[in-house]
């Protein structure tokens, strides 16, 4: 009879144990599912080259649940300023999750003697990756500093008004640029299609907040009529020699863009400037034929190959694919870095619309979606 009971009981004690142990595992897999997101660096390199930081980097999550969009700084690390040379999107991640950023970024001007830390943070977490040899004399990667001569007060993340020389134009400053004025910034210059209105279209190329690590301006001058692309450079130049004045714009990372007649004006104004603008964000325009300048005279005029990502509507039938696929390969072969990328859509849909029987995000939408990104792809002109 003992031994049966016994035989009986080491069962049953087994089961319990096991029971316990799996309510104890269940219980831990809950707790660490519903935890807080947690993101750490959690590699990099990073040097100094020809004016440039050059690297790259990988952050991930630690934490137990997938953590919100967020932002991404490198700053060099200086007595009394830690000036912020790069800042990176980080999309949302799961646990464990990683994200991957190459780095190529103009040194920050202005940096002491000696050697200073390149330090990458990202919430709560910084690392070192590198460091980076400064003179003491204000050159940085920028050819001098950029502080502005004439600094206003303005507002963040919200649209405003200022008028240059030429003209007048719409500018949203994020919040996280440095109110100091001591961190130069990303500018991202826009100029709206025929018919449009540069007020409205200034919401179309602004996130704002922790979103958006570039000064935005929407070009005025050409309100409900369409752009002069032999006349109308002018416009846009002015308006970012007037935003240099006013705050502290790296002059080597300057991007234009344009949809339909402003993509005209802005590849025109690029060839003729190439030098000092980093990039074209184009979308429902092409590169040649509506600037004023043939093929030849377009590539000839570029002193330097600027970056350029050019969004195309399959279904637009102002600026066909097939013109639009020869002037981008054109462009591509003469050496310039051009990525094209091509959805279903018009030359301008609205949210919902149906288009080869698919409903499309919408004209705009496709602008913050597929270009805006690039802003912080780290292009950089001679300057």
């Amino acid at each position: 009879m003992t031994g049966n009971s016994l035989a009986g009981w080491v069962p049953k004690a087994l089961t319990a144990l096991l029971l316990c142990m799996a309510t104890l595992l269940l219980t831990s897999g809950v707790a660490e599912a519903g935890g807080k997101a947690k993101l750490v660096v959690a590699s990099g390199k990073v040097k100094a080259k020809k004016g440039n930081l050059k690297g790259s980097f990988a952050i991930r999550n630690v934490g137990g649940a997938k953590s919100a969009k967020t932002t991404a700084k490198l700053k060099v690390k200086t007595p009394g300023k830690d000036p912020v040379a790069g800042r990176y999107a980080v999309r949302p991640l799961a646990p464990g999750g990683t994200a991957k950023a190459k780095v190529k970024v103009p040194i920050p001007s202005g940096l002491p003697s000696g050697k200073s830390p390149i330090v990458l943070c990202v919430q709560k977490d910084c690392a070192k990756l590198g460091k980076v040899k400064g003179s003491g004399g204000g050159g940085g990667g920028g050819g001098g500093s950029s502080v502005p001569n004439n600094p206003i007060n303005y507002p963040t993340d919200e649209p405003f008004e200022l008028t240059s020389s030429a003209s007048k134009y719409w500018v949203v400053v994020p919040s996280s640029y440095d109110g100091s004025h001591q961190t130069p910034t990303t500018l991202f210059v826009w100029s709206h299609g025929c018919g449009g209105d540069s007020g409205g279209d200034i919401f179309n190329i602004s996130p704002g907040g922790n979103a958006q690590s570039w000064i935005s301006v929407s070009v005025g001058g050409r309100d409900g009529d369409c752009w002069d692309p032999n006349g109308d450079q002018d416009k846009v130049m002015k308006a970012i020699s007037n935003m240099k004045t006013h705050f502290n714009i790296n002059p080597r990372t300057v991007v234009l863009g344009g949809y339909s007649s402003g993509g005209d004006l802005s590849y025109r104004t690029a060839f003729e400037h190439s030098n000092q603008i980093a990039g074209v964000l184009a979308e429902n325009t092409s590169p040649f034929r509506d600037t004023g300048l043939t093929q030849d005279q377009a590539i000839s005029a570029a002193s330097s190959k600027f970056h350029v990502v050019h969004l195309a509507h399959l279904q637009d039938d102002a600026y066909p694919i097939a013109t639009v696929r020869s002037e981008t390969d054109a462009l591509s072969a003469a050496g310039f870095p051009v990525e094209r990328i091509e959805r279903t859509g018009t030359h301008f849909d609205n949210p919902g619309d149906v288009v080869a029987g698919t409903p499309v995000p919408g004209t705009d939408a496709d602008v913050v979606t597929f270009l805006l990104p690039h802003l912080n792809d780290g292009w950089t002109s001679p300057g």
